[in-house]
């Protein structure tokens, strides 16, 4: 029976406000095998080890310095991407696809992250938008990066196999914020663009 009069757990991870979470299912072959969740915040990214069914314990994950605005997982190549906001050093915003680890060593156990791709957009990015990460439709094994580009209200998209640009969609009338896959029977794909006064279709081919 669902009890939703009070929480089940409560789980202090950095001090900064949460932009995005993604749960992380077991997978012992990966290098990031075991279970828990990733936690975004403004400034850092939180690996929430699910130690057994009460124990959670937060990792941080060794990143680069910024402003984080979002972070999606691929669960089936179970890599992550973070984007960020333009800063004094990088002056872009910037998109990394990054493999997370979690190691042992003298000081116990640390979560640490190697990036494998970094994609550069516009010099603007003052909305809260969301990028993603998911499975590519026609390359079973690899995926694309989408991402809203603010300055000329566009989605982009890049390919973690050639680490190139794959495609700009059309200019819409405003930028995009956020993104979902659309899959429908005949191995038919749609990508799902919200603004802020629409969703947009477009079909993967």
């Amino acid at each position: 029976m669902r009890n939703t009069s009070e929480h089940v757990k409560a789980i202090q991870a950095g001090n900064c406000p949460v932009v995005s979470l993604a749960y992380v299912p077991h997978n012992p072959s990966s290098t990031l095998g075991a279970a828990g969740i990733l936690a975004g915040t403004l400034r850092n990214c939180y690996f929430i080890y699910n130690a057994n069914l009460s124990e959670f314990v937060p990792y941080q994950i060794q990143l680069p310095e910024g402003s984080l605005t979002s972070m999606s997982f691929d669960p089936l190549s179970r890599h992550c991407l973070f984007s960020y906001r333009p800063s004094q050093s990088i002056p872009r915003t910037r998109h990394m696809v990054c493999e997370l680890s979690l190691q042992e060593n003298v000081d116990g156990r640390s979560c640490e992250s190697k990036v494998l791709h970094s994609f550069y957009g516009s010099n603007v990015h003052r909305l809260l938008s969301r990028s993603m990460l998911y499975p590519h439709p026609g390359v079973p094994g690899k995926s694309i990066v989408c991402a809203g580009d603010e300055s000329t209200k566009t989605v982009k998209l890049w390919s973690t196999e050639s680490g190139a640009e794959v495609q700009t969609l059309p200019p819409l009338t405003s930028p995009p914020l956020d993104f979902t896959v659309v899959p429908v029977p005949g191995n038919v794909h749609y990508l799902g663009t919200l603004t802020d006064h629409n969703i947009i279709y477009y079909q993967w081919q």
